[in-house]
């Protein structure tokens, strides 16, 4: 005889938490990690911390502390904190230099580039972060499309 898997549920998870959780996913948006949070609070309600945890791959102290934090404020489940992020390569004053470079030379290479960035500041850097740099820059870089040797230029012209 196969026996059904009894989850207990949580009386941390009261209606009010419960109802509070499920309003605030109906106008989430875009907001992934809020939205995360919340509906793992509901599932919780019905199945446990606990099943819910391993199926979220979080810890029931994760869900306890949202289902905490969604009593005492429920705006701060929202939050997310900004990460660290990476750091830029260039400073402002670098990238206004390069951006000169590019201002005066539209047919400047990324290969020119990295030079000429190596030579004035001392930092190597590679062909995507060069090109990210151009982006961030508003420029786009364009390239030749490539012709194939035994192409017939005269069909063309």
């Amino acid at each position: 005889m196969i026996g059904l898997l009894m989850t207990r549920r949580s009386e941390l998870i009261d209606d009010k938490v419960f109802r509070d959780a499920q309003e605030m996913l109906t106008g989430m948006g875009n907001n992934a990690k809020g939205i995360i949070k919340l509906k793992a609070i509901v599932a919780a309600k019905e199945h446990g911390i606990t099943q819910v945890a391993k199926i979220f791959n979080v810890s029931r102290n994760s869900i306890t502390a949202w289902i905490k934090k969604l009593k005492d404020s429920p705006e701060s489940i929202l939050h997310i904190g900004l990460g660290r992020g990476r750091k830029n390569t260039l400073n402002n004053t670098q990238l206004e230099v390069v951006k000169s470079w590019l201002s005066e030379n539209p047919n400047i290479t990324i290969k020119y580039l990295i030079a000429n960035i190596y030579k004035h500041f001392g930092i190597e850097l590679k062909k995507t972060a060069v090109h990210q740099i151009i982006k961030k820059l508003s420029f786009s870089y364009v390239t030749a499309r490539p012709k194939h040797f035994k192409q017939d230029n005269s069909k063309h012209d």
